[in-house]
């Protein structure tokens, strides 16, 4: 469901969009082989944005096809295999920024074999994309045609230490066509102290590879360029320390809490214009607490809530021209929480209260808001239901994102749903 949205003068906006989709998936099982087939194909579009200045950027269309075949195999001796394989065509129009069109090919092979107490999976992937991007208004891509490719390795041990401790530590290979080989390492513990307790806790090395929107892009399309691509563009990394705690001290009643920090290094930034380049002069760390429980107060009455709070400390590097700086990494509010009640009612009904918080952002402000939607739902027969939704039932409207001058609100609405399941 896509929900309205009216500017602060109850103007009502060009967001209105439509869709079309087909999907099938198909399953075969016996006593060691599962194989899966699906697929999707899709079609949609934007209303009509009218002028930027002379040029007619009209509507925003999308299309796309996409097959994804898995076979697992289960072996001799408690070894087991799988191989997937994925193929995706999209195609957006989009006159006002840039329109790509690009095929993606995907190949994946992993083997999971048992070996006393330790556990080995090892296995490899391949990709190959290829994309003609086409410029629009604002955005162009040199070259417009490009095919990249990435690979990878990997191998994960999974051993028991004792009866309660298990470890896993592994590591893989990437190799990319911009920045080569890329290494991403992993170790894990999980302790169980209680059959109803669990710790854990993980460190990794994460990475995100350049892309053609890092390296290729260009503002205008055409030479001089405001903004161009960094040639020299390297790989964001980050490290990441993660500890939680899991328990359900009841047959009613579990929770969790995950405390997690990343240390980052080599964001993507930018420089000031004219002949501005992508750099990689944005370091720093973020860090927070995550948490959610459930409790079946009754036999038709299950209550929820989460929680999760995050904290931000980016910072430009010395040399950097960045005028934007940490801020155009991303707008996140300090804190969100929601609480959850949903009633089983007789006849095959169900009844969804959600109330949820979600704190101020910063740069741009926009203001803190608590809003309630309702679900009430009925299975008609097995494979039909009727639903009916409610969103921000008990506030008239309320902004969400960007700054004062372009702000949207977001309204109070209901919608009617029907789902039909063959």
């Amino acid at each position: 469901m896509t929900r309205p949205v009216v500017s602060i003068g109850n103007t009502a906006a060009t967001d209105g969009r439509s869709r079309g989709q087909l999907g099938w998936r198909a399953d075969w099982a016996d006593k060691d082989t599962e194989l899966t087939l699906q697929g999707d194909v899709y079609e949609g579009a934007t209303d009509n944005r009218g002028f930027f200045g002379r040029f007619d950027i009209g509507r925003v269309e999308a299309s796309g096809a996409n097959i994804l075949g898995r076979l697992t195999r289960k072996l001799e001796a408690g070894q087991d295999v799988r191989l997937q394989a994925y193929y995706d065509y999209t195609d957006r129009k989009d006159a006002f920024l840039y329109q790509p069109r690009q095929r993606v090919l995907d190949v994946e092979f992993q083997h999971g074999v048992p070996l006393e107490s330790h556990r080995l999976l090892w296995g490899g992937g391949y990709r190959q994309a290829s994309d003609v991007i086409r410029p629009g208004v604002i955005f162009g891509f040199a070259p417009a045609q490009a095919s990249l490719h990435w690979a990878n390795l990997f191998v994960q041990d999974e051993f028991k230490v004792t009866e309660h401790l298990n470890l896993t530590v592994g590591t893989k290979l990437e190799r990319n066509d911009f920045t080569g080989m890329e290494s991403l390492p992993s170790a894990r513990f999980e302790w169980k102290p209680s059959p109803h307790q669990l710790w854990w806790g993980a460190i990794s090395r994460a990475v995100r590879a350049p892309a053609r929107l890092d390296r290729d892009i260009r503002l205008p399309p055409n030479p001089p360029f405001i903004i161009a691509g960094g040639p020299d563009f390297e790989s964001e990394v980050a490290k990441v320390l993660e500890l939680g705690y899991r328990s359900q001290p009841s047959s009613t009643l579990s929770y969790s809490v995950t405390a997690f920090q990343h240390h980052w290094d080599k964001l993507r930034s930018g420089q000031r214009a004219p002949g501005a380049q992508v750099q990689n002069m944005i370091e720093g760390k973020t860090w927070g607490l995550e948490a959610w429980g459930e409790w079946h107060a009754a036999r038709n009455l299950r209550l929820a809530g989460g929680l999760s709070v995050l904290r931000k400390n980016l910072r430009v590097m010395p040399g950097s021209t960045d005028p934007e700086g940490p801020r155009a990494l991303g707008n996140d509010p300090g804190h969100q929480w929601m609480l959850r009640a949903g009633f089983n009612l007789p006849h095959r009904q169900e009844l969804d209260v959600i109330v949820r918080r979600v704190g101020a952002l910063p740069d741009p402000a926009v203001p803190a808001y608590t809003a309630v939607d309702v679900r009430f739902g009925w299975t008609v027969r097995p494979g039909v239901e009727f639903s009916i939704v409610g969103q921000n039932l008990f506030d008239g409207a309320h902004p969400e994102f960007n700054a004062p001058m372009s702000r949207k609100k977001i309204p109070r609405n209901v919608a009617l749903r029907i789902r039909w399941t063959l």
